[in-house]
């Protein structure tokens, strides 16, 4: 897929926040009696190109080989699935654990102040926001966070201080659910794709380094 698409997706995203701000402030504004017809008039246009920018991109992926298998997924639309066949290579993303590298997720992979980062900033992105999109729907990936959540809880009862950090709080547990399920996607995902290119499939990929 083209740099346009990429160039897009972000525009996307950049409209989509205006609009929520917006929508925000009409509400604000709303509760002190003020006329909001001004930023409604233009929340419906960042909305309109919001939408156009979404078509766009739906009808640009449609006849890609993973589209069918990435619609299945319940918290993938047709955003992120631009997003994530735009920016990976699978031809050289050779295991999975190359996908999760390049994504900022491979085990204790951290951003090191003063040297060049290892990773797609825009790919550690999406991941982001598909951690949240699964989080939100009630599909398969919904119930890996459920259980991974859980597993998390059982090993981790208890908060605790390491100097002046606390870990193993709620939002870290929630955090390391996330992005265990997003992993296993991803996982999941790579495995899929080097099928479809008749790429060669390592074993066993699913949960080695999660």
């Amino acid at each position: 897929m083209n740099k346009e698409v990429k160039y897009l997706i972000d525009r996307y995203y950049q409209t989509q926040e205006h609009r929520i701000a917006m929508a925000g402030q009409v509400r604000e504004l709303k509760k002190l009696g003020e006329d909001t017809n001004p930023l409604e008039d233009y929340y419906e246009r960042f909305h309109a190109i919001e939408k156009d920018i979404a078509k766009y991109i739906s009808g640009s992926i449609r006849k890609h080989s993973m589209a069918g298998w990435l619609k299945k997924v319940k918290g993938i639309g047709p955003i992120l699935s631009a997003a994530l066949l735009s920016t990976i290579d699978i031809g050289r993303a050779e295991h999975a654990s190359s996908v999760w590298k390049y994504a900022g997720l491979a085990p204790g992979q951290k951003r090191t102040r003063g040297t060049k980062i290892d990773y797609n900033p825009f790919l550690k992105t999406i991941c982001w926001k598909i951690g949240e999109s699964f989080v939100k729907t009630k599909g398969e990936y919904r119930k890996i966070y459920d259980t991974s959540k859980e597993f998390y809880q059982r090993k981790f009862p208890e908060e605790k201080t390491e100097g002046k950090r606390k870990l193993y709080t709620k939002g870290h547990i929630h955090a390391m659910a996330k992005r265990r399920t997003v992993k296993l996607f991803l996982a999941h995902f790579w495995a899929e794709w080097r099928k479809v290119e008749g790429l060669p499939v390592s074993e066993p990929f699913m949960h080695r380094g999660i």
